[in-house]
């Protein structure tokens, strides 16, 4: 079974088993944007039960274009040909252009074969921890497992392709690509020269059985013993501290923490109203202060003397760049703080970082954009994390992990450019995403704490109070509310978790927590379809909802987005992107009346 979209084969499967998560024809240009293929003519498409075999016509969108024409066949055997070329009309330049073969993550740790381009045959595994460089380069085919006894094969023409364990920038996959790391970049592609490519899949060996199909409702289960909750916290702008409207967002959401990132100078943020807002909110407060190295004592000192000034003992200090002396400096004049390094951008500037010196915690970012903008692979992107911070921990294990401030849209770029955006559509790399604003953005919210939460990060930082990553917006007379809003406002500053137990291959996220004695859950559904869902040893009557019907209705009386209680007999149907909050019920609650909305409480 295969799908077919938009030009580009995606979930490729045998008997139920996902054997290739995809394969497309790609250009990235100078800045690493990677403008959408668009089909402007169907040579053929012929679709039966044993066979399918398309062609097509396109063109990327780039000044001046590249031209590029795709043929695919696949047949009833397990095998599938794909034919590419391109060729621009002028002089162009690029960092790539070629077929892409994508892996799925589940094949972490599993065997398989590289034959290279002079012969050489190499055996190993799939990653499992996060390589930072290429762990096979020079390769012409691979040869691996896919299920128990069931093997595939991948052959590669037209170029030198290369492997790259894609989590380095948060997708969920393996993708080997051509124009190897080893080549310059960005290069001339020259105008008239035709690039020509091809890649044949076959299944070697089929499985023994086929996969099972998934149960009709996915069965969640929390454990009873509880583990500290990491501390979630929101991002704020230095242009945001002294404005009105942000106390009134920071007493609605109640953050764990405010992370100001600072670059190089502290004159422009009003520490003192900072320092009341910590206050009234009982947050602490996280910098990302990054230095020149010629300046850093000043930096620091500087700093320092603005935050005894204000009465600000911030809970932890980001320091960019992150060598040993930097750090070390930060320390001198900084005393009693937790110092942290790493970068302000993705896993793989910091596994590439040349020296890290000794560092309370480390820290990065994400976002699910550098490579695509699909719904699938940003929800997908989720599933990256573990493995990331699994990474770090076993490279740096003194040290603790704090992740952020993230986001779904890239609040900068480490390889150049952004590419201009509306807000409106979905673009990769773009600086704005238009579902950070609706049901999507929220149940991807919550699927970002759930991974950092069993994975026992120190803290994460979410979205901003202001720009176009906001849980709210501020009109001029009051907020416009996006649905995030009632997850973060839900979750609050947190004392301890418990962990959840989801089904595999369910497309779901689960957060359990204590509260005033007795335990919540709340959980999203993270596809596009419907999902039926059931909590093992509660009542689906203590359920509440945020779906498109109840933001709706919100929004139309200019409410604040909140859970609504409903009444289930059976197993609770979550719509795409809704989200749902359990409360277990015992003696001290039962009667009580339910809690439908954003709450007050905080537990310290």
């Amino acid at each position: 079974m295969t799908k077919y979209s938009a030009g580009a084969l995606v979930d490729i499967r045998y008997a139920g088993h996902e054997v290739w998560h995809g394969m497309s024809f790609v250009f990235r240009d100078q800045d690493w944007w990677t403008p959408q293929l668009a089909i402007l003519r169907e040579q053929r498409r012929e679709i039966g039960p044993a066979r399918f075999d398309m062609a097509f016509e396109g063109a990327f969108a780039t000044n001046p274009e590249v031209a590029a024409r795709v043929s695919i066949e696949g047949t009833g055997d397990g095998a599938i040909r794909c034919e590419a070329e391109a060729e621009a009309s002028g002089d162009i330049a690029a960092n790539r252009l070629g077929l892409c073969l994508l892996y799925p993550l589940s094949l972490a740790g599993a065997p398989c074969e590289i034959l290279h381009d002079d012969g050489r045959v190499t055996r190993s595994t799939f990653p499992t921890l996060v390589p930072p460089w290429p762990p096979f380069m020079q390769i012409a085919g691979v040869r691996h497992r896919f299920a128990s006894g069931a093997w595939a094969t991948a052959a590669f023409a037209g170029d030198s392709f290369e492997f790259e364990d894609q989590r380095n920038n948060c997708d969920a996959s393996f993708k080997i690509y051509s124009r190897s790391n080893m080549a310059p970049r960005p290069f001339r592609l020259r105008g008239g020269r035709i690039v020509r490519q091809a890649i044949e899949l076959r299944v070697e060996t089929p499985p023994a059985r086929p996969r099972s199909p998934r149960r009709d409702v996915a069965l969640i289960e929390v454990a009873a013993a509880p583990h500290p909750a990491p501390a979630i916290g929101i991002a704020i702008s230095p242009g945001a501290v002294a404005a009105p409207q942000t106390r009134m967002l920071v007493d609605a959401l109640a953050p764990s923490h405010l992370h100001l990132t600072l670059d190089g100078g502290s004159d422009d943020v009003a520490w003192r109203p900072l320092a009341d807002l910590l206050r009234n909110a009982s947050a602490g407060l996280r910098i990302d202060l990054t230095v020149e190295a010629p300046h850093a004592d000043t930096a620091f000192e500087a700093l320092a003397a603005r935050l005894a000034d204000a009465g600000i003992e911030p809970r932890s200090i980001a320091i960019f760049p992150s060598d040993p002396a930097t750090l070390q400096a930060a320390r001198a004049r900084l005393p009693g703080v937790r110092i942290g390094g790493g970068t302000p951008h993705f896993l793989v500037q910091l596994m590439r970082s040349d020296e890290i010196g000794e560092a309370d915690f480390l820290t990065f970012t994400t976002s699910p954009l550098v490579h695509g903008a699909s719904d699938g692979s940003v929800m997908l992107s989720l599933r990256s994390l573990p493995g990331m911070i699994e990474t770090l921990r076993r490279r740096r294990f003194a040290a603790g992990v704090q992740i952020g401030p993230s986001a779904i849209a890239m609040r900068e770029s480490p390889l150049g450019r952004q590419p201009r955006t509306d807000g409106k559509r979905r673009i990769a790399m773009a600086k704005e995403d238009p579902r950070a604003r609706g049901l999507f953005g929220a149940a991807w919210a919550l699927g970002y704490i759930a991974q950092c939460a069993a994975c026992r990060v120190e803290a994460v930082t979410l979205m901003a109070l202001d720009g176009p990553s906001a849980p709210a917006e501020w009109t001029g007379e009051g907020f416009e509310w996006r649905p995030v809003a009632a997850v973060l406002a839900e979750l609050g500053p947190q004392a301890q978790f418990l962990d959840v137990a989801i089904p595999d291959g369910a497309d779901l996220a689960a957060v359990a927590f204590l509260r005033n004695g007795r335990r919540e859950l709340m959980v999203a559904n993270l596809a596009a379809a419907p999902i039926d869902v059931a909590i093992r040893g509660w009542p689906l009557s203590l359920a509440s909802v945020l779906d498109v019907d109840a933001v709706r209705r919100q929004r139309a009386s200019g409410e604040r987005p909140a859970f609504e209680r409903r009444r289930f007999d059976r197993a609770l149907r979550l719509d795409a992107y809704a989200l749902a909050h359990f409360t277990e019920e015992n003696e001290r609650t039962r009667g009580a009346p339910a809690r439908t909305g954003p709450t007050k409480e905080r537990t310290t």
